[in-house]
């Protein structure tokens, strides 16, 4: 019996972009086979079935594999699961969850499965859509390159990170621990100063683009918000 090209799965929508005059091109993080790009056909049309795919939804999908010659599955349906509406309703959560979403799609290579990796995502866009959408970005952050096999970040310099990474200031360190460790389903009350939560977000950026490369460009946008 043939193999059938079909398959269906539960996703994160990290992103959507224009293609052609009726299409987008949506990346997914998909429970079973990890990072899926896929053309979403005429979903800019008002009455398409798939108009309603939203950035940061968590949706059930079914897709088409891509054929020879193209880099692309294509989507055929979904359904919601969990729209996540708070994210994109408020400027900041929606600029914390691009961040998240560019960086999740940058470290994670393209179709190998990772549910350590789903379940973050999904745990810190639930945050996001509750709490301090600047902590939960930094933490998202610190888990993706743990997950994805970039490692740990040390708040404090090594043998190994000497000379290669910057230090933590002292005065952030017990803030980074927390970020460094936080359960999205149990996560504990805490107080922050700004000075603390900038020294947090500028180190684990720094460090991010030293190991990877990634300088996400939605952190530029966030940095003109302020």
């Amino acid at each position: 019996m043939a193999r059938s090209n079909y398959y269906t799965d539960e996703a994160i929508v990290l992103r959507q972009k224009d293609w052609g005059p009726a299409d987008k091109i949506v990346t997914l993080y998909t429970k079973g086979r990890g990072l899926v790009r896929a053309a979403a056909y005429g979903s800019r049309r008002l009455r398409s079935p798939l108009a309603g795919i939203q950035p940061f939804g968590e949706i059930r999908v079914t897709l088409t594999e891509a054929g020879a010659g193209s880099q692309l599955d294509t989507i055929r349906q979904y359904t919601s699961l969990n729209r996540n509406p708070a994210i994109t309703e408020d400027i900041q959560r929606l600029a914390y969850g691009s961040l998240i979403a560019e960086v999740a799609a940058r470290l994670s290579p393209e179709q190998v499965p990772d549910e350590a990796v789903y379940s973050s995502l999904a745990g810190a866009l639930l945050s996001l859509a509750r709490r301090n959408p600047q902590l939960v970005a930094i933490s998202a952050v610190i888990k993706l390159l743990r997950l994805t096999g970039w490692g740990e970040i040390l708040p404090e310099k090594t043998e190994e990170t000497e000379g290669r990474e910057e230090s933590l200031p002292p005065e952030a360190g017990e803030l980074f621990g927390i970020l460094a460790g936080l359960d999205w389903s149990n996560p504990p009350s805490f107080t922050a100063k700004r000075s603390q939560i900038a020294a947090c977000e500028n180190y684990v950026m720094e460090i991010l683009a030293k190991r990877t490369g990634c300088r996400p460009r939605s952190l530029t946008f966030i940095r003109q918000l302020r």
